[in-house]
């Protein structure tokens, strides 16, 4: 068994998705696309691409990025019939290794912000977390997404609309001549990442984002299918226009333009614990999968 590191190249190599597919069983159909979202480099990260070979076949995988002085699993892969021999932990220690050498302190799993396939690890991959508690990672947070039944979903009613339009807020879907304003919104309010995600999803052929509007600015977003089709989010509203419905209201236009497009169940993704009786109250979500994000201090490190 040999560990090298890759370049990016065109993309994931199709040996890489099948892996992922056999893999990532309890993602579905999402699952072959998962090494896509954390491939390639993102702003502020430098990302390694570790692949380990069986001969000449694809048996795991690793990708990682340094942020800073974090070091970053993004998405570990070892083929199902070589587990528990080893491979995972071989790959973590030489992806420490590289990464001690660029000078991070710590190393996280989950809630990099730069570029991500899931908030953390899914804690129903029982063999994964396994493996990360063996070699020194811990338990740091408890992230949440949130499931909602799109055939039930209850759209903003005209009564509740028009309680807008007394707020002095219209609320339509995003146009891409709302590119400035958004990012001057993003920029006033809210994270460079959202920032990149509300403008990928305004300039989707179709745009996937609802946007409020007052006194001829942007107060208000919803998007939806920015990682996965299915996935909402994110969702924010300036603070001072809190309180009158509007993120409700927003929430439910783009649910119903997920369901639209066909889903019976939309996910709203890494809902922060305060957000769970928001996303409750205003689209009956319930509590669905559940992550952990795991670090532990680089100083345990074989450099």
């Amino acid at each position: 068994m040999r560990i090298e590191e890759v370049q990016a190249g065109s993309g994931v190599p199709a040996e890489i998705e099948g892996l992922a597919r056999a893999s990532y069983a309890l993602d579905g159909d999402d699952a072959p696309r998962l090494p896509a979202m954390v491939w390639f480099d993102a702003p502020g990260a430098w990302r390694a691409r570790l692949i380990a070979y069986d001969e000449a076949r694809i048996a795991g995988v690793l990708l990682g990025s340094v942020v800073g002085t974090i070091a970053y699993i993004d998405l570990l892969l070892v083929a199902p019939h070589l587990r528990r021999r080893g491979l995972g932990s071989e790959l973590i220690a030489k992806w420490e290794e590289r990464a001690d050498k660029l000078g991070a302190q710590t190393f996280s799993i989950g809630a990099n912000l730069h570029a991500y396939a899931w908030p953390g690890v899914d804690i129903r991959y029982t063999a994964a977390i396994a493996t990360f508690l063996h070699v020194g990672y811990l338990r740091q947070n408890v992230l949440f997404n949130m499931d909602v039944d799109l055939p039930v979903l209850t759209i903003p009613s005209a009564s509740e609309l028009g309680q807008l339009d007394v707020a002095g807020i219209a609320v339509r879907r995003g146009r891409p001549e709302d590119s400035e304003a958004l990012a001057a919104h993003n920029a006033k309010y809210w994270s460079t990442v959202w920032a990149r995600e509300t403008q990928a999803a305004l300039h989707r052929p179709k745009p996937t984002i609802f946007l409020g509007l007052a006194k001829g600015e942007i107060v208000g977003f919803a998007a939806h299918g920015v990682l996965r089709a299915s996935n909402f989010g994110p969702l924010g509203t300036a603070p001072e226009w809190r309180r009158v419905g509007l993120g409700g209201i927003l929430t439910r236009l783009a649910l119903a333009d997920v369901a639209a497009d066909g889903h019976r169940l939309g996910e709203i993704a890494w809902v922060n614990e305060s957000a769970i009786p928001f996303y409750s109250r205003c689209s009956n979500a319930r509590l669905g999968r559940t992550f952990w994000t795991m670090t532990r201090k680089a100083t345990a490190t074989a450099s």
